[in-house]
């Protein structure tokens, strides 16, 4: 027997849940069902935003608390270091279990759940038939999808975000707790590496070794990792997370008879792997609005073009000459004031900001790329 809704949501995923919290709180009469493939997987991913004026606060619109907050960031390269204060700004981390447990606490009672229910197959026919592993099928009028997959992009410059970290915890005191090293980076001709730490007390941090690589070996980024971990000596493993994300604009449908949301939507920013905030930002402008199959373009995400298009020739530097990133990004944290640095990271910019982050780059390697 089919059960007919009038929303599925395909994926318990941040997407998927975010937007769930503040949907149904705005439309409490619709029927929505909600298929988690396996939301009891283990899930260790942290999810970093900045936040202050001008950017939407997470923790007040979603009722999720960060693990912790910084109010100073860190990068390095070779022997120079760059130290910044970032009040009125800050850097939150999220732990990823506990935030998707949060959020989707906050929406169950007001939807229909099925965990364990991996959807092996979509038909349309008049309405949408969505058919199970287990053989079970839902219909509905609309449907929305998180899943990634097949996705195209607009350049032919493609690089991926791939990472390794381990939460450890020390014997003594090491870390300096106040401050974020958000990119240490490593002499590399092939790839853009880095070491990422976020430091939750003196004894504990999430160590990550990260690299924008055209072709990146998770296996072979561990190995590098376990390797830089030896220099801290004797140290307990708490957990370990791990993930490859795509750096590049996606082309997104603009017609269709569904709704993609998520990574398939670009909702992942291609320079900087964040996603909570535009994630956040999308919502904000349709949570108003009721979803059905006549006003599906309305929900389409879309990304701001300036910044796209920023994006694009920074990642055209990066794929042709991955030694000169870790100067383009030394050049934009010592030359741009903090704010503009931040609320053009958190999608926010002024015009302004952007006028600052285009002249803290270096000019030269930036034009040569735009006309490539």
């Amino acid at each position: 027997m089919k059960e007919k809704f009038d929303i599925i949501v395909i994926g318990a995923g941040l997407s998927s849940l975010m937007f769930l919290v503040k949907y149904v709180k705005k439309h409490p009469q619709q029927k929505i069902l909600l298929l988690d493939k396996d939301h009891d997987k283990k899930n260790d991913q942290t999810f970093c935003v900045w936040q202050g004026p001008d950017i939407i606060n997470l923790t007040e619109e979603f009722d999720i608390q960060p693990k912790k907050v910084w109010g100073k960031i860190m990068l390095d390269f070779q022997n120079r270091s760059i130290k910044k204060v970032m009040s009125p700004y800050n850097y939150k981390a999220y732990d990823g279990k506990k935030t998707l447990s949060s959020l989707l606490r906050s929406c169950k009672k007001n939807i229909t759940y099925k965990n364990n229910c991996e959807v092996v197959q979509v038909k349309k026919n008049g309405l949408f038939y969505v058919i199970t592993k287990d053989s079970s099928v839902y219909s509905s009028q609309t449907l929305v999808d998180s899943r990634h997959y097949n996705n195209t992009y607009d350049s032919k410059e493609m690089l991926y975000q791939a990472f390794y970290g381990s939460e450890v915890e020390m014997p003594t005191n090491t870390f300096d707790e106040t401050t974020v090293t958000l990119m240490s980076f490593k002499e590399n001709k092939n790839d853009i590496e880095f070491t990422y730490i976020l430091p939750y007390t003196k004894k504990i941090a999430l160590i990550e070794t990260t690299f924008f690589a055209k072709n990146p070996n998770i296996n072979d980024i561990k190995l590098k990792h376990e390797e830089k971990l030896k220099q801290y000596g004797k140290y307990t493993l708490l957990r370990s997370e791990e993930g490859i994300l795509p750096m590049g604009n996606i082309k997104t449908d603009k017609e269709g008879s569904y709704l993609k949301i998520g990574i398939s939507a670009g909702m992942i920013r291609p320079s900087s792997g964040y996603s909570m905030i535009r994630i956040a930002n999308w919502i904000n402008q349709i949570e108003d609005t009721e979803l059905n199959q006549q006003n599906l373009s309305k929900f389409r995400f879309k990304s701001p073009w300036l910044l796209n298009w920023l994006d694009k020739q920074f990642l055209k530097v990066c794929f042709y000459r991955p030694e000169m990133a870790p100067e383009l990004f030394m050049s934009l944290f010592s030359k741009a004031k903090i704010g503009s640095v931040v609320r053009f990271m958190a999608d926010k910019p002024t015009i302004n900001d952007v006028i600052a982050v285009i002249q803290a780059l270096p000019k030269k390697i930036m034009i040569k790329y735009l006309i490539k």
